[in-house]
C-alpha cells in the first residue's frame, strides 16, 4: 500500500498543503493583527510553511491508510492513472476529509507554538509608554 500509492500521496499532500497554507496563514494573520505584537514574520512564515507541508503529508498518508480497504474495493486493474486517482478520491473521501480536518487542528496547535516562538523581544510601537517628545529627542540625539 505504501509504495503503490506514493505518487497519489504526493498529489493529495499538495492539495492539503495549499489549503492549509492559505487558510492557516489567513487565520494567523488575523491573530497577529488582533494581538498587536511584534512578530518575526520571516521566521514564522518559514516555519509555518514547513509545518503546513508536514501536516499535508500527514493528512494524505493518514487518509489513505484509514481508507485503504474501501479504496482497494473500488480500484479496477485496467484503470489509467487518472481513473485510479478518481477512484481513490471518490471511495476514500470520508477518510481523507476526516484526516484533513484532524491534521488542520494539529497544524493550528503547532502554529500557536510557532507564533509564540516567533515573537520579537522588542516592544511594539503601540505598547511604548514614552511621550512622543521623548522619542523625538532620542532620535535627534543620534
Amino acid at each position: 500500500m505504501i509504495t503503490q500509492f506514493f505518487g497519489y500521496t504526493l498529489l493529495i499532500t499538495g492539495f492539503w498543503f495549499v489549503l492549509y497554507w492559505i487558510f492557516g496563514g489567513v487565520f494567523f494573520y488575523a491573530i497577529a493583527l488582533l494581538r498587536v505584537e511584534k512578530l518575526r514574520k520571516a521566521q514564522f512564515s518559514c516555519l509555518f510553511t514547513f509545518a503546513s507541508l508536514l501536516a499535508g503529508f500527514g493528512a494524505a498518508r493518514m487518509g489513505l491508510i484509514l481508507g485503504q480497504n474501501t479504496i482497494r474495493a473500488c480500484l479496477e486493474p485496467g484503470q489509467d492513472v487518472f481513473g485510479r486517482l478518481a477512484s481513490i478520491i471518490v471511495c476514500g473521501i470520508l477518510e481523507l476529509v476526516a484526516a484533513g480536518l484532524l491534521w488542520f487542528i494539529v497544524l493550528i496547535v503547532i502554529g500557536f507554538v510557532i507564533f509564540l516562538l516567533s515573537r520579537s523581544e522588542n516592544q511594539s510601537w503601540i505598547d511604548t509608554n514614552k511621550p512622543l517628545e521623548d522619542e523625538m529627542d532620542e532620535l535627534l540625539e543620534l
